[in-house]
């Protein structure tokens, strides 16, 4: 009984470990990888600009967060912060070339698009992340960003 409870205190002494190595890496260096994501993502394709909302330090500290929170046992989904992620990619990587860097349009396409494979990959269905996108995140989406 006595390494029962050992092994329980340690199980939660590193969960509590993880759970404030999460947050403190949040608060310090990017406060917007904070929460789901998703309704900040139809708030940027709907037309409003979030400086740094799509970094890349959000991208980094979303995802190292991500893993901490899952390996300390928090009970939080993965759909939104995979489309968070999905779409803090795809904006990184609309800077690299011109036609995307300088209109605003363009990138939302590909952020729509970015958009649907964050859900795609969430739930292992390609078809439902389109759909999801374009009934749900947003509000402009051409048949050729389809």
């Amino acid at each position: 009984a006595f390494a029962y409870i050992v092994n329980y205190f340690m199980y939660v002494l590193w969960a509590l470990l993880f759970a404030f190595l999460a947050v403190s890496l949040v608060k310090v260096f990017a406060p917007y990888a904070c929460g789901s994501g998703i309704p900040e993502i139809k708030t940027i394709l709907s037309g409003f600009i979030i400086r740094g909302y799509l970094g890349k330090w959000t991208l980094i500290i979303k995802t190292i967060t991500l893993v901490l929170a899952v390996s300390s046992g928090l009970s939080l989904g993965k759909e939104g912060p995979l489309v968070h992620v999905a779409c803090c990619c795809g904006n990184i990587l609309c800077h690299c070339f011109n036609k995307y860097r300088k209109n605003e349009a363009k990138r939302r396409e590909v952020l729509s698009a970015a958009a649907a494979a964050g859900v795609s990959v969430a739930f292992g269905a390609p078809i439902g992340g389109v759909l999801f996108s374009l009934e749900e995140v947003s509000y402009y989406f051409p048949l050729k960003t389809l």
